[in-house]
This record gives C-alpha cells, sequence and structure tokens, in this order.
C-alpha cells in the first residue's frame, strides 16, 4: 500500500510492483517464482537494435533475469521514495503540498484566462445562467 505514495505506478506495471513488494519481504519466493514461470532458456523479445559487441547477433537474456532485474529496480524505487517520504515532518509535508497545490491553481487560472483549456467548474458555475423554470415542479397536494 505504500508503493502508491511513491511514482511506481507510473514507471511500472502493477504486476512489476506487487513482485517487487514481495521481493521486498522475500527475495527467494519471486526467484523460485519467475524460474518457475519463465524457465532458463526461455528468452523475451529481443530489443531492435541491440546487439552483442562485435559480434553482429541480437543479445537475449533469460526472461527470469531480465524481469528480476526490473522487480529488483522497482524495489529500490518505491524502497527510496518511502524513505524519503517517512523522512518529512508533517510541515514540510504541508509545504511541499501547498506549493503544489499553489501551482495547480495557477496553472488552470492561466488556462481559463485564454481559454486554451476547459473552463473549470467554478469558472462554469460563475457564467451559467440560471435554469429555467420548465414547469416541472409538481403542485402541493392538500
Amino acid at each position: 500500500m505504500k508503493s502508491l505514495r511513491t511514482d511506481a505506478q507510473f514507471l511500472f506495471t502493477p504486476p512489476q510492483i506487487a513482485l517487487a513488494c514481495i521481493f521486498h519481504y522475500s527475495p527467494g519466493l519471486v526467484e523460485e517464482f519467475l524460474v518457475i514461470k519463465f524457465p532458463r532458456g526461455r528468452v523475451l523479445s529481443p530489443v531492435a537494435g541491440e546487439e552483442v559487441a562485435g559480434q553482429g547477433r541480437l543479445k537475449q537474456e533469460d526472461a527470469s533475469e531480465v524481469l528480476l532485474r526490473t522487480v529488483k529496480e522497482c524495489d529500490n524505487l518505491i524502497s527510496e521514495r518511502i524513505k524519503t517520504i517517512e523522512g518529512r515532518t508533517k510541515e514540510e509535508t504541508v509545504n511541499l503540498v501547498k506549493g503544489i497545490d499553489k501551482k495547480l491553481y495557477q496553472s488552470k487560472k492561466a488556462l481559463d484566462a485564454v481559454g486554451g483549456g476547459e473552463e473549470s467548474d467554478t469558472a462554469k458555475r460563475k457564467t451559467a445562467s440560471p435554469p429555467e423554470d420548465r414547469g416541472t415542479k409538481r403542485a402541493k397536494v392538500e
């Protein structure tokens, strides 16, 4: 759950994040899973242009090794970001959020001013005309 407080979801897929979280607490389990799921000798499709130095053939690695490396990178990123987040004081966090909120407000205001973006809900409410009475109200029953 802590991984959601990081930017991992923008850089890795959900299965990679899940494996990284499991890897953090039980590396052997993930390594064993990847070897079973992707047996030795099974390779991922090579990336175009990724050649072995001076041999003119495409570089191929076991799928389990490639995926394990990705899982380790994801685990490192999440661990580093969590340490940074948890190391902040409440005041630092509040100031950071206020700064982000101010930038978002200024950006939205600039977009509304030039008409380049969709109008914000507040701007729409200010310029919207009052709804017409269409006679949809029911008469009170006495």
